[in-house]
């Protein structure tokens, strides 16, 4: 149901990566 959550992490994640 909660779908938002995954694209949260991947989101943080891509974020993260991409920031470095």
């Amino acid at each position: 149901m909660n779908k938002i959550v995954p694209v949260v992490l991947l989101a943080v994640i891509l974020l993260g990566v991409l920031y470095v």
